[in-house]
């Protein structure tokens, strides 16, 4: 393509001096592009990682409310009616056919004779509160330490409740 300007000179103007400059142009548009391009990949990975994290804690969180009934009175000092209460309300409801999902063993003692005790269903509710049947008779006002027991998955298996 010729050009004359007013002074009546002509120029040649060639389409070969833009090449430059657009690949200057082409290049940048790759390269921001592959820029947005790890950019959301590298958030997606993030969150999916967080998003893991998120789904693990609230399942371990699920998990602790679940077992918040069996585990309270986990390392505490209790009161034997409050053991006698634990074993009515979460033993209580099996019937003697029936076995519990998890035991409880109570220890103690009455007049300097040791006693262990595990109840999986309501057979010998009835004596926990009868004096007379001491083999399983829970004193109301003595004290007990809680023990949960676990298998190696961090199952339970059972609770303990030791007399002090």
């Amino acid at each position: 393509m010729v050009h004359t300007n007013e002074a009546g000179d002509r120029k040649v103007k060639s389409k070969n001096s833009e090449l430059p400059s657009s690949i200057i142009w082409m290049v940048f548009g790759v390269v921001m592009t592959a820029c947005i391009i790890l950019y959301f990949t590298n958030f997606y990975n993030n969150t999916i990682d967080s998003t893991d994290k998120i789904i693990e804690n609230s399942v371990e969180m699920s998990e602790d409310f679940d077992e918040y009934e069996i585990t309270m009175y986990e390392f505490e000092e209790v009161k034997g009616s409050q053991v006698v209460n634990f074993i009515k309300k979460n033993i209580g409801g099996y019937t003697i056919s029936e076995i519990a999902p998890f035991f409880v063993r109570v220890n103690s003692s009455i007049l300097g004779k040791s006693y262990s005790n595990e109840y999986l269903n309501k057979e010998h509710i009835k004596d926990i509160k009868n004096v007379s049947a001491v083999d399983y008779y829970i004193n109301p006002n003595a004290f007990f330490e809680c023990e949960v027991v676990r298998n190696e998955n961090k199952v339970i298996l059972g609770i303990e409740f030791i007399q002090k």
